[in-house]
């Protein structure tokens, strides 16, 4: 499911947010994207964190 959300921010479509990626792709949901979403911005959150000390 990340792989998918990851390719979906790289694509070439103009729409960039979670819920126009689970519509475009069939075997991925919006809630397995939006988990996904989750993750990475919590990892952003600790890596600015950790860069920060």
């Amino acid at each position: 499911m990340c792989l998918a959300y990851i390719a979906g921010l790289i694509g070439l479509r103009d729409r960039k947010s979670v819920q126009p990626m689970a519509m475009r792709i069939d075997e991925v949901g919006y809630d397995q994207l939006r988990r996904c979403w989750r993750l990475v911005q919590r990892f952003a959150r600790n890596r600015s964190a950790e860069e920060g000390r």
